[in-house]
């Protein structure tokens, strides 16, 4: 799919988006359900960012659950596995749009 968007798409970046909360997305595995699974993270990323002529993002939050967050754990990995950019949601999963962002764990 990364390489049918470098050949056929004019873009400046592609972006893996493991933030999406919506029930439908995360009951097969996509969106930010994908936390869970740091190892499909990071095969996607790497993978991406091996045939793609332009740079990878990701989007991500800051976990499932509002008060266990997780992000920290990936963000020292995420530039190894390919990720010239990250976009972090303040909310989890949990909290979808509705509540009010965690600006101390952004700061963090």
């Amino acid at each position: 799919c990364a390489q049918l968007l470098d050949e056929h798409c004019d873009c400046d970046f592609v972006d893996l988006n493991c933030g999406c909360p919506i029930d439908i997305l995360c009951q097969k595995g996509a969106g930010s359900k994908m936390l869970d699974r740091p190892t499909k993270v990071m095969t996607i990323l790497r993978g991406m960012s091996k045939v793609l002529s332009k740079p990878v993002t990701i989007k991500m939050r800051t976990g499932a659950d509002e008060k266990a967050p997780i992000a920290h754990k990936f963000m020292p990995r995420l530039a190894e596995w390919g990720a010239q950019a990250v976009t972090l949601h303040g909310r989890s999963r949990q909290q979808r749009y509705y509540r009010s962002a965690n600006w101390d764990y952004i700061s963090y």
